[in-house]
């Protein structure tokens, strides 16, 4: 879809993610392939937090090919749902995969994982994203431990 530009000036300084040479079934495939790990760390955050309510989802932008991610949080007590996600954005003709644990509003980092750069193949992109999930689930401790803590507050 393209959209009208308003202004012409500094045309050249626009970002915009490149059309990937992935297929849209691939990206299905990488989001089927985190989440597959993302339920091993729900499992752990459930045995940990009874009441956690997790959310599952995935999205796409303008700056990245896709976000694949698992909110957890305690309905009614107030505190910052966490997301513990994947993301895959264009890299000067390969994918860098970013995988990180933090609050949805403060944005308050629990861990991360080291960025990643890989080849648009499915190979590659399977084993990063499956990677990058699986360090992830290192984290449901502090997961469990975040939900609970009461200085994290929502706005």
């Amino acid at each position: 879809m393209t959209r009208p530009v308003a202004q012409t000036h500094n045309l050249n300084e626009l970002e915009c993610v490149p059309s990937s040479d992935v297929s849209p079934d691939l990206w299905t495939v990488v989001h089927e392939q985190v989440q597959e790990q993302l339920a091993l760390l729900e499992s752990e955050v459930r045995r940990r937090v009874a009441e956690v309510r997790v959310d599952k989802g995935r999205t796409r932008g303008e700056r990245y090919y896709l976000f694949t991610y698992r909110t957890f949080s305690i309905p009614g007590s107030g505190l910052d749902p966490i997301v513990t996600g994947v993301t895959f954005t264009p890299a000067k003709g390969s994918v860098s995969v970013d995988a990180d644990v933090s609050g949805e509003q403060t944005g308050d980092c629990i861990a991360t994982v080291p960025s990643k750069t890989v080849a648009n193949s499915r190979e590659d992109l399977l084993a990063a994203a499956g990677e990058s999930a699986g360090k992830l689930c290192q984290w449901g401790e502090a997961i469990a431990l975040a939900l609970k803590d009461p200085s994290r507050r929502g706005e």
